[in-house]
This record gives C-alpha cells, sequence and structure tokens, in this order.
C-alpha cells in the first residue's frame, strides 16, 4: 500500500491500479482478519459501530 500510494503522490509515472486491486487489497483483507483474531474483535460489529459513527458525524455537520 506505502508503494502504491508513494507513486501515487510523488510518483512520475500512474500508479499500477490493478497492483492496487490484485494485490494490496487483498492483502490488507487477510491482514485486518489476522489482526482481528489475534485480538478478539469482531470485525462485523466494529464496521457497524464504524458506521453509526460517520453517520453520527454527518449529523452533526448539517
Amino acid at each position: 500500500m506505502a508503494s502504491y500510494c508513494e507513486v501515487a503522490e510523488h510518483g512520475h509515472k500512474e500508479p499500477n491500479e490493478e497492483q492496487l486491486l490484485d494485490e494490496v487489497l487483498p492483502d490488507l483483507l487477510i491482514h485486518a482478519l489476522q489482526i482481528a483474531n489475534l485480538k478478539g474483535v469482531n470485525l462485523e460489529e466494529k464496521y457497524h459501530q464504524r458506521l453509526e459513527f460517520i453517520k453520527e458525524r454527518s449529523k452533526e455537520k448539517e
């Protein structure tokens, strides 16, 4: 992910979107699942909490 962002933000060429979709995205999912398992975190529950937080924050900005 860092390599992709580095090229996207500071590179002199276009970042490889296929690399992002084919390599980075699946790796991020696997790492998130591994960390959640190690820490005993229910990702589905955390996801719903995050959505609720975003929803409430949006209401405050109105």
